[in-house]
């Protein structure tokens, strides 16, 4: 039995938890997956369309039927994501380096950070200014794309198992 005091729980959770619902945070909101260009499909420009054919192209075989092929196309657009992920994950690390690198030293051709609280550099939080270390904000940056990264990764695991399923079907093992 639900008793008062869960109904007015319930209640006050669902107030909070609704989503934006003012025009400019519905709009800010909307733009959030459009940050690093990762939420857009690859098929929705042209140029990585046609790498994702001709990968799925050689990845079917030659005399492959239309249900390899479209499996395949899933594999090869997945395929190409993951590579755009990683991508962008090497120009955010490349871009914390070179930051690194301005304001540290370099010594025998390795950049020997300036750390001033910790050596490690994480310890750095300072709640009063609000400032956060830039190895935790590249961190966090970086844990974001695991979002993107994962769903391609199963999407490709699926199509190497459906691409397989239908191997033996058409070989007739099974």
């Amino acid at each position: 039995m639900t008793t008062d005091r869960m109904i007015a729980a319930n209640r006050r959770n669902g107030r909070r938890g609704r989503g934006p619902r003012t025009a400019a945070g519905k709009a800010a909101s909307s733009r959030n997956s459009l940050r690093h260009g990762l939420a857009i499909s690859l098929l929705d420009e042209p140029a990585a369309c046609a790498k994702v054919e001709s990968l799925a192209q050689a990845i079917a075989g030659a005399g492959a039927d239309n249900a390899r092929l479209s499996l395949a196309r899933i594999f090869a657009e997945a395929q190409l994501d993951l590579a755009r992920i990683q991508a962008v994950k090497v120009g955010m690390m490349d871009a914390h380096l070179e930051a690194s690198a301005s304001e540290g030293t370099t010594c025998g051709g390795e950049v020997t950070p300036n750390l001033q609280n910790d050596e490690a550099g994480l310890g750095n939080d300072d709640p009063s200014t609000g400032t956060v270390p830039p190895s935790i904000e590249l961190l966090r940056q970086l844990l974001r794309l695991e979002r993107y990264e994962s769903s391609a990764i199963a999407r490709r695991r699926r199509a190497i198992r459906a691409l397989c399923c239908a191997a033996t079907a058409m070989n007739g093992i099974g």
